[in-house]
């Protein structure tokens, strides 16, 4: 039976209350459990709108590894890297914010020793669709951000829910999924945030992942946000 872990990304828009002159936000951040990966965008609001409102464009680029047994090769090691430009709409207000996007992404997986079985080998290209935002609710907080590719059916999602515990800290738990007709892998634990400013926060979870196929494995996460 071949198991395979794969590249989750959470590019969430705009985590912090976006201000009235911000233009954008950069994020970066990485994970690790049966796989390990990276990623680091930008997104940037289009003229005549700002961050949380109205058009934006968002680029990201990611890279990472994993493996798996093969019936017949045996241990196959896996290393990809890739790169997403989307089209996004914001929402924001008292309530909350939300986005919904649709752009491009690009995967190039490397396999040794080649895997002919292994329908993610090569350069692949796919239309992808996404959403993000955060709902408040008094001290409360629920965040959540979902992202499906055509060409893979492949989706990944997250889903937290925090209580203010401070003026700059907040905690709570996370939830994630991701799937494809392959394989499936679930991730639960502890999740924590900090804002090092008024435009600037880093989150961490850290938990237990499990992946079909495979013993359940500790996982740990963490992302960085600064709006400008």
């Amino acid at each position: 039976m071949r198991t395979r872990a794969a590249l989750t990304l959470a590019l969430l828009a705009c985590p912090l209350a976006a201000r009235a002159q911000d233009r954008g936000v950069a994020f970066a951040g990485g994970q690790t459990d049966h796989s390990r990966a990276a990623y680091y965008g930008v997104e940037l609001a289009l003229p005549g709108a700002a961050l949380g409102h109205g058009l934006a464009v968002r680029g990201s680029a990611f890279v990472g590894d994993y493996a798996y047994e093969a019936d017949t090769l045996g241990r196959v090691k896996a290393d990809f890297r890739g790169a997403e430009v989307d089209g996004v709409y914001q929402w924001s207000g008292g309530w909350g914010w939300a986005t919904a996007g649709v752009g491009l992404r690009y995967v190039e997986t490397e396999l040794g020793p080649r895997d002919p079985g292994n329908r993610r080998h090569g350069r692949q290209g796919e239309l992808a669709f996404s959403t993000d935002g955060s709902r408040l609710m008094g001290p409360w907080r629920v965040d959540w951000y979902g992202s499906y590719g055509t060409r893979l059916s492949d989706f990944q999602g997250r889903v937290s829910l925090t209580r203010q515990a401070g003026p700059v800290f907040r905690v709570g738990v996370e939830a994630a999924g991701e799937a494809d007709p392959t394989y499936d892998q679930e991730r639960i634990g502890p999740f924590a945030a900090l804002r090092l400013g008024p435009r600037s926060e880093v989150q961490g979870s850290a938990g237990v992942s499990r992946q079909s196929g495979r013993d359940a494995a500790a996982y740990a996460r963490i992302s960085i946000y600064r709006s400008f």
